[in-house]
């Protein structure tokens, strides 16, 4: 859902994906957000306003990359086996 608006058929982005499951599990990052996103040669790509949720997933070991594991691909579409891993390693982490 996008406002008022129900898009079954819409794409979303690995980064839409990880803010919601972030967004559901409300964790917050315990460690330096910085050092812990270094772990992904791409980090300089995700924004601003996200890093911190990123990184507590990161930190939680929520986020799943394949098959390059240093890259987070945020802007990417996700696939459906890359929301099933999500959503497992989330249900995992509770």
């Amino acid at each position: 859902t996008y406002g008022s608006q129900f898009n079954p058929d819409q794409a979303l982005s690995r980064l839409e994906v990880l803010l919601g499951f972030a967004q559901g599990l409300n964790y917050s990052v315990t460690g330096s957000t910085e050092t812990i996103l270094a772990a992904y040669s791409d980090a300089a790509m995700i924004r601003t306003d996200v890093r911190s949720a990123i990184a507590a997933l990161t930190e939680r070991g929520i986020v799943v990359n394949y098959p390059h594991v240093q890259t987070l691909n945020a802007e990417k579409v996700a696939t459906r086996a890359e929301v099933c891993a999500l959503l497992y390693k989330a249900l995992v982490s509770t």
